[in-house]
C-alpha cells in the first residue's frame, strides 16, 4: 500500500509576450503554485507528503506548445528516506514545442541511507525546442553526521529531439552496501 501517490500535469500556450497557464490537473500529494511577474510561466512543485519512501507514486507532466516558456523547480529538497519494503517511484515528461524553452530547475535530490528510489525523466524536444535540466542529486548530509552506508538509486534522463537520435544523459544505478 502506497504511502504516498500524486500527479500533476501542466500545459503552457504563448499568449501574446507572455506564456500563460492553459490546462492544469493535480491529484494527490503533489501540488502546483505559480509565481507572477516574468514573461514565461514559472511553476513550484511541492509534494506534500514531505518525502518519498517505500511504495511512493509521483508523476508529472508538462507540455509547452508553440513559443512558450517556462520553468520549473521545486519549494524545497526532495528528500528520500529510508525504505522498509519496495522503491519510490517518480517519473516526470516534458514536451517541449517548436521555438518554446523550458528551464527544469528543482532544488537537489537527498537521498538518506537506505533510500529505494526509481526516477525518471523524458523529455521530448521538437527541432528548434531548447531546454536547460538540471538535477542535483546528493548521497546523505555529510555536515550532520549522516553517513550513506546503504541504498538503491536508478536514475535515468532521457532526451528525444525531433532532429537528432535519441540521448541518455543518465542512467545510472547505485546500489552500496
Amino acid at each position: 500500500m502506497p504511502r504516498a501517490h500524486g500527479e500533476g500535469f501542466v500545459e503552457v500556450q504563448r499568449k501574446g509576450d507572455k506564456s500563460a497557464l492553459s490546462d492544469l490537473r493535480m491529484s494527490g500529494c503533489l501540488k502546483v503554485l505559480f509565481s507572477r511577474g516574468s514573461p514565461r510561466l514559472d511553476a513550484i512543485m511541492i509534494n506534500s507528503a514531505g518525502g518519498l519512501t517505500s511504495g511512493d507514486r509521483l508523476s508529472f507532466e508538462i507540455g509547452l506548445q508553440e513559443g512558450a516558456a517556462a520553468s520549473v523547480t521545486t519549494q524545497a529538497a526532495e528528500r528520500a528516506y529510508r525504505a522498509a519494503d519496495g522503491e519510490a517511484h517518480v517519473t516526470s515528461h516534458i514536451h517541449v514545442a517548436q521555438g518554446a524553452q523550458m528551464f527544469w530547475l528543482p532544488q537537489e535530490l537527498i537521498l538518506f541511507d537506505g533510500a529505494k528510489l526509481d526516477r525518471r525523466l523524458q523529455c521530448n524536444l521538437e527541432a528548434d525546442a531548447r531546454l536547460l535540466l538540471v538535477e542535483p542529486v546528493i548521497f546523505g548530509r555529510t555536515e550532520m553526521g549522516e553517513a550513506v552506508r546503504d541504498l538503491w538509486f536508478r536514475d535515468e534522463i532521457r532526451v528525444d529531439r525531433e532532429d537528432r537520435k535519441s540521448t541518455r544523459l543518465n542512467s545510472s544505478h547505485v546500489r552500496t552496501s
